[in-house]
């Protein structure tokens, strides 16, 4: 950024304003110095270890959960598969296209992976990264989709209309 003909103190302002954004925030610090170094028993109080290991263990088992749920539905989706999620918090599921949906995909100059999630943004709001954007295997498709979605029941809820948008997609270009 360059500054012409401001006032001193306003270019000392704006120079601290992009300073402060080499750091992280203290929330940030801060959770990453829980992170590296969590409460132990023995240190802490036993409260405060095990009210973290709850939280953590909260977290972990929230996401493992989602993550097979996420596997699950596209496993049971129509030209659709997806391995185990492991260790991750996206799933990358495989889609098998028609002859017409690859036709009609190029015919808007776009991969087929990302007419479709082009297409189911536009349908049901949700949003997914198609996999063309990763460099994926020449002749496959896939996307992206994250399983960070709380509380679960509201993951459930999109999971519903991706089904529904998934078949709808498929039977159009049968």
């Amino acid at each position: 950024m360059e500054t012409t003909n401001l006032d001193p103190f306003i270019e000392e302002m704006l120079y601290k304003l992009k300073s402060i954004e080499l750091c992280s925030n203290t929330v940030g610090q801060l959770a990453t110095h829980l992170m590296v170094t969590p409460p132990r028993a023995g240190v802490e109080s036993s409260e405060c270890v095990e009210r973290y290991n709850a939280e953590r263990n909260g977290i972990f088992d929230g996401l493992s959960e989602r993550a097979q749920i996420l596997a699950d539905t596209f496993n049971g989706m129509d030209n659709v598969s997806c391995n185990s999620i492991e260790g991750s918090m996206y799933g990358f599921p495989k889609v098998e296209f028609s002859d017409k949906a690859l036709a009609a995909a190029a015919a808007k100059g776009l991969p087929a992976d990302s007419m479709y999630c082009l297409d189911m943004v536009n349908e049901t709001g949700i949003m997914t990264v198609p996999g063309s954007g990763f460099g994926q295997v020449e002749g496959t498709y896939h996307f992206r989709m994250t399983n960070l979605v709380t509380p679960t029941a509201n993951m459930m809820s999109t999971l519903d209309l991706l089904k529904n948008f998934n078949t709808d997609f498929h039977n159009r270009y049968d």
